[in-house]
């Protein structure tokens, strides 16, 4: 049956076509131009080949933020206490769900590939950051990741649900000067402690995307780092797409001061892994532009690039009938759903440590305790972090006892 009988333009069209020959055939039939443009974290649409506009980057530490309600669940730190690897799996899956009801409603804005998990190494409680990832332990936090990168990318052959992008790859452990400073990291503690987390999410998760850091490694740019390719994309298998993180590839000048111009930073960052670049659009274009016309990028090196970013996109299920696609039907009924809210308290109370007043410590005694106590400034406060996206509604520690002790 030929294409013109079936509706079929491109051979890209087709899913009966091999994943990677329909990538090879859509990237081919892009001029240099539309290349470049797609290079870019807002990928710009193609009408004449009937490719849609796409947003790479949706933040989703413990819920969909920025985008509107969503369920919210305890921050990573919190979901670490848990050492409940079903229950990431089942967030990750309701992350996932709640991301199609927003793509669905805007697919332009609201991408499927969600900047989550993070899964830098807490090792210092004074990076100032410590509630975005899940702590100091790498078995840990390796091990709850891949499994919130399961449920996130779900567990179909052919589509995923969304995509997973671990971050930040690598030694992002200080707030503090973190786009400018250096993490030295002698050879033993590079594989036994900071890959160590990232490895089972890749290898054993299947993470689809990862995205690098502000900081240099041992000296080097983040972004220009052997390791994406030697290690992430060569020896764990890593076959989705890496992404900068927000105007780090221009920060190779601006805060890093390692070249005098973006064109060379630009460059090498491409060659050195970066598929997806989240930064100002048009010094990055006139950067790659300059680059090419000096033979320091070839064509070759966005092809590359752009083969995993649209792969991601393919194996989303974007260039194929709704039809195929388990997931596309997925709607506003799975939005803040009962069983979701019912998840979202079940992780709050797994959360939970309770200390053990060992030789009395405290100056509790149960047989004269008559009475509950909330102690300290942040009893009636509810803080949310920098993901924690647009709560449908808030309840403070004190509302919530009073309530409770109130009913009985």
């Amino acid at each position: 049956m030929s294409h013109e009988t079936t509706g079929i333009e491109y051979l890209f069209q087709d899913p009966k076509i091999h994943l990677d020959e329909r990538v090879r055939d859509l990237v081919s039939r892009l001029t240099l131009e539309e290349k470049v443009e797609s290079m870019l974290q807002y990928q710009p649409a193609i009408d004449r080949l009937g490719v849609a506009a796409y947003k790479h980057g949706t933040e989703a530490a413990h819920g969909i933020a920025w985008l509107g309600e969503a369920t919210s669940f305890p921050q990573p730190v919190g979901l670490a206490c848990t050492w409940d690897t079903e229950l990431m799996r089942l967030i990750g899956s309701v992350i996932a769900d709640e991301a199609r009801v927003y793509y669905r409603r805007d697919p332009k804005l609201n991408g499927l590939t969600l900047w989550a998990p993070t899964v830098d190494m807490e090792r210092d409680p004074r990076w100032g950051r410590n509630e975005e990832a899940y702590g100091e332990d790498p078995y840990l936090t390796g091990e709850l990741s891949k499994e919130l990168v399961k449920g996130i990318q779900g567990d179909h052959p052919v589509y995923l649900k969304a995509v997973a992008t671990l971050k930040h790859f690598l030694g992002n452990n200080n707030e503090v000067d973190r786009g400018s400073g250096s993490s030295s990291i002698d050879p033993r503690n590079l594989r036994e402690y900071y890959l160590r987390a990232f490895e089972k999410p890749f290898t054993e998760g299947g993470a689809q995307s990862m995205m690098t850091s502000y900081n240099l490694i041992n000296g080097t740019p983040a972004t220009l780092y052997h390791g994406v390719n030697d290690i992430v994309r060569d020896e764990w298998g890593m076959d989705g797409f890496v992404v900068s993180d927000a105007g780090d590839v221009m920060g190779i000048v601006n805060d890093h001061q390692y070249y005098d111009s973006h064109t060379p930073g630009v460059a090498e960052s491409i060659r050195a892994g970066i598929d997806s670049i989240t930064d100002d659009a048009e010094l990055s274009k006139q950067a790659i532009r300059e680059a090419l016309a000096q033979g320091t990028l070839q064509e070759e090196d966005l092809d590359r690039a752009l083969f995993h970013t649209f792969r991601v996109r393919f194996r989303l299920g974007e260039f194929d009938p709704a039809a195929d696609n388990p997931y596309a039907s997925i709607g506003e009924e799975a939005l803040m759903t009962e069983q979701a809210r019912e998840l979202s308290l079940r992780a709050a109370r797994e959360q939970i440590v309770l200390l053990k007043n060992e030789h009395e410590l405290l100056p509790l005694n149960p047989a004269r305790c008559g009475k509950v106590a909330v102690i300290g400034t942040h009893g009636n406060e509810v803080y949310r972090d920098w993901y924690s996206g647009t709560l449908p509604y808030r309840v403070t520690p004190l509302e919530a006892i009073r309530a409770k002790l109130e009913g009985e």
